[in-house]
């Protein structure tokens, strides 16, 4: 009984030894050769676990990379729930694989049928480039019009939270990511031969989903959802957890909408992993 015990123990072991030698290799993979992206983000981009705070053992801490898509209504600032962008269409998901000759014809079933549905593909990250510079823009007309009008004695309804325009162009220009999901491939190669900069652009696997819009209509459109990045975060090595230390204080939801205090450098490798190279914290007005 004893052997058998022994042997079971041994065989535990040598399963913990593989599967750690298995990640080791991987990670080095992953960290061989040019990185795919070599990209300097904010902690407008890249911030605290919501969760941060509720466990004061901190010595896993990661940063969790804040990705935007841009909506069709410029002015719905829902995109963390809604990612649906326009150039992920129709068309867009059949080059991504879909298949939908066999679409059922009522849009309850087609609502059904779309449940669930996903695949894994690679994914263009834009940082402070055209697209976030068009949300700026558009959340700065927006604001001029509402002023214009209230100038005017024309009415001018302010909304409430991020509806309102004041409060959403500050956050657009102060606090909100600059980090846009644009484009969506099944090949890594070809996005990287579309887009270049490694500076600008990061590549990284996710999932793309489907939804129907227009439900009411007769016939509602399919469109393509950004469900979520393979791997959205970002480990922080013990050495750098003294860099964090006044925001770890003041937790993520206290920060919210404020200024970044910190930059972070992090590498994109072979697998599309990102691992952390540097964190600093340069003046304020470097960081904006």
């Amino acid at each position: 009984m004893k052997f058998f015990t022994s042997q079971r123990v041994m065989m535990g072991i040598g399963l913990i030894v593989l599967t750690n030698a298995i990640v080791l290799l991987g990670v080095a993979y992953n960290r061989s050769g040019e990185p795919v992206s070599h990209i300097t983000l904010t902690e407008r981009e890249l911030k605290l676990p919501f969760q941060y705070g509720l466990n004061t053992e901190n010595s896993g801490l990661q940063l969790r990379l804040d990705f935007r898509t841009k909506m069709k209504n410029s002015d719905n600032n829902m995109y963390r729930f809604l990612q649906s962008p326009d150039w992920l269409d129709k068309n867009k998901l059949e080059l991504l694989g879909f298949n939908f000759s066999d679409t059922p014809l009522t849009t309850k079933d087609k609502i059904d049928a779309f449940r669930g549905r996903s695949k894994e593909v690679v994914f263009v990250l834009e940082y402070n480039g055209e697209t976030y510079l068009d949300q700026l823009n558009t959340a700065r007309l927006r604001l001029d019009e509402f002023n214009k009008n209230l100038a005017a004695g024309l009415p001018a309804s302010k909304g409430n939270g991020y509806n309102d325009p004041v409060t959403n162009y500050e956050r657009e220009k102060n606090s909100a990511s600059r980090l846009f999901v644009i484009d969506a491939d099944l090949d890594g190669d070809q996005l990287r031969k579309r887009y270049p900069d490694k500076n600008k652009y990061m590549l990284m696997k996710g999932l793309v989903g489907v939804r129907l819009e227009d439900t009411r209509e007769e016939h509602p459109k399919i469109v393509g959802v950004v469900k979520s990045l393979s791997n959205s975060n970002v480990h922080v090595p013990f050495k750098f957890h003294s860099v964090l230390e006044s925001v770890l204080d003041e937790g993520d939801i206290k920060r919210r909408d404020k200024s970044p205090t910190y930059e972070v450098v992090i590498n994109v490798g072979q697998r599309l992993e990102p691992w952390l190279i540097d964190i600093k914290s340069p003046g304020k007005d470097a960081l904006n």
